[in-house]
């Protein structure tokens, strides 16, 4: 997300850009020997192509590594830029660290290690730059701030950014602060597969989905609306909301997925919120048949919306590769029948899955007895 904030900077009003991170990173005058030595597809030679554009833009670009949760290294640096180039007039607050887990499952290690880039990073700047007048300073916060998960800490890190946005306003409405502070809660965006760093096995979802996540261009245009007003506190995404919160719910419902039983389909007890269907591109068609019943029922239990039309697309529902391995799961024990993770990405729509179910059963039956196949039947 750096790099395409920076892209868009150089582009706009060819900026004086500072990139800091923790890693070390080529200098520019060693971009050229680097990219004779490493292939196309070398992440570090695809982010210095873009650098280089940057460049072409008219942006002047300086390389820096610091760790900006240290306030020596970042005294540092902020120093250099000054000598250099003048006051900083604008910072992307844009480090963290997301490691999947409940917390169970974290140490206080690991713990410390998310809370250091956003939290200690923020506290830092926050010093580095007290007496400095600054245009803005964008905190990029997640929208799992909003709907929570089992990653707690990842949670209450961008919890405390957003507070700490809000906190800034507060003291600009009674005139003890006149810095713009804004807490950006991004959905998630548009990436590869690689990029998301997930397996092959999941490629088709990742390249099927991503038509409901935010794309570049959509990212940048608004980010400049949000930097236009005085906010403290701004969500972006590119669903509906509650689609995209249901989806950020995921990790929650896995906690529990373990509890659910067999007569999953006749739990009427409605202790489980479900939100209305949102606006989408196709009208709503109930199911037809038994077969599309039964996984439209599944489907509204995992998605948490209802109803659900046979022609809805799982994706664009706010589904993803987590609820889709238990879904398909669920498909298998009740139907009894082989179905993998990835026929769900060729098949996303009630309509179009079903089909496939029955075309499954069909061929199993075809090489069962007449009792055996009875009890296959029996399943639907």
């Amino acid at each position: 997300m750096g790099l395409t904030f920076a892209h868009h900077l150089a582009q706009t009003v060819q900026a004086k850009l500072v990139l800091c991170g923790r890693s070390a990173f080529p200098q520019p005058p060693e971009w050229s020997s680097w990219l004779d030595e490493h292939d196309d597809q070398d992440p570090t030679s695809q982010k210095i192509r873009r650098l280089m554009e940057m460049e072409r833009l008219g942006a002047d670009i300086m390389i820096a590594q610091a760790d900006v949760s240290q306030l020596t290294s970042m005294q540092e640096l902020v120093e250099r830029v000054r000598h250099q180039w003048g006051e900083i007039q604008g910072v992307l607050h844009a480090a963290g660290l997301v490691i999947p887990g409940n917390i169970a499952s974290k140490t206080p290690e690991l713990m410390r290690s998310v809370f250091a880039p956003k939290v200690d990073g923020l506290m830092v700047l926050e010093d580095v730059f007290q007496s400095v007048n600054l245009d803005f300073l964008a905190l990029f916060s997640s929208l799992s701030s909003i709907s929570g998960g089992s990653a707690v800490d990842y949670v209450a890190v961008n919890h405390f950014l957003d507070t700490y946005a809000n906190s800034c306003a507060h003291q600009m409405g009674n005139g003890s602060a006149n810095r713009l502070t804004i807490a950006l809660n991004w959905d998630t965006w548009q990436m590869t597969y690689q990029e998301a760093n997930v397996s092959e096995d999941l490629r088709l979802f990742y390249e099927r989905n991503q038509e409901a996540n935010i794309g570049l261009d959509e990212g940048v245009k608004a980010f400049d609306r949000i930097l236009r007003q005085t906010f403290p506190q701004v969500v972006i995404s590119s669903k509906d909301l509650q689609v995209a919160i249901q989806q950020h719910r995921t990790a929650q419902r896995l906690e529990v997925v373990d509890t659910l039983s067999a007569d999953l389909l006749k739990s009427t007890d409605g202790t489980q919120k479900s939100y209305p269907r949102p606006n989408l591109r196709n009208a709503y068609v109930m199911p037809s048949n038994d077969v599309e019943q039964i996984i439209a029922q599944f489907w509204q239990k995992f998605l948490g919306i209802e109803p659900i039309g046979i022609h809805d697309n799982f994706f664009a529902l706010g589904g993803d590769s987590l609820v889709g391995s238990i879904l398909v799961n669920q498909l298998r024990d009740h139907f009894q029948i082989e179905l993998p993770v990835q026929k769900l990405f060729e098949c996303p729509t009630i309509s179009e899955l079903a089909v496939l179910v029955e075309d499954i059963l069909i061929q199993e039956v075809a090489t069962l007895d007449e009792q055996e196949a009875e009890q296959l039947l029996a399943q639907v």
